[in-house]
């Protein structure tokens, strides 16, 4: 029965997919910065972030579940008034979602290569975050059998997800409200984009 067990009916993300992720949200802080090494490093725990969920939305359908249920969380605050969500802040989430998907998708389906050959998994190809319906049933197709998956690219993910959707639905009675984007949310309309177009970057196997 699927979504008892959260490491059933995924493919683990191979290391060469996670060392990429790290590579790409360093690139991205490193270019947004200006050289200020503390932004340096929340930005790319920032990115990896966000370049994890869509990657593992490829190959995981219970990520996929998961990544779909936030989604819902930060689209609510924005129905908040005065709420950082609904200022602006679900907006840019959703943006920088939308780039994380743009910054996976040159790599998306090109082949796993390890001493210029292909990886083999499960009868097919692996590829960089994609996965066949063989390759995501099989939770050890990257990792030994028996042994425990590894963790968020960057530790304390689920932390800052939290952080996040707490900091979206607080109250800034300083700020003009914004009511354009709760509009949208009640009429379905950002919703409906957001699975009409991220959702299909996270969509499962």
């Amino acid at each position: 029965m699927r979504g008892i067990n959260p490491n059933l009916y995924n493919r683990q993300l191979h290391p060469d997919e996670r060392a990429l992720i790290k590579k790409l949200a360093q690139q991205k802080a490193e270019q947004t910065c200006n050289g200020d090494a503390a932004c340096i490093s929340t930005s790319t725990t920032a990115w990896s972030d966000l370049l994890e969920r869509v990657a593992e939305g490829q190959v995981d359908d219970v990520a996929n579940a998961k990544n779909m249920a936030y989604l819902q969380n930060i689209l609510q605050t924005a129905a908040m008034p005065n709420s950082e969500g609904a200022l602006g802040g679900v907006d840019t989430y959703l943006k920088n979602l939308q780039t994380a998907q743009d910054m996976l998708a040159p790599y998306m389906g090109k082949p796993i290569m390890v001493g210029g050959s292909p990886i083999m998994a499960d009868g097919g190809v692996e590829t960089y975050f994609s996965a066949t319906p063989a390759q995501c049933a099989d939770q050890y197709t990257n990792y030994i059998l028996g042994t425990q998956a590894p963790g968020p690219v960057v530790p304390r993910m689920d932390l800052r997800d939290q952080n996040r959707l707490g900091y979206l639905a607080t109250c800034n009675g300083s700020a003009q409200p914004d009511y354009t984007l709760e509009q949208m949310l009640l009429g379905g309309a950002v919703t409906n984009k957001v699975i009409g177009t991220v959702g299909r970057a996270l969509a499962g196997c």
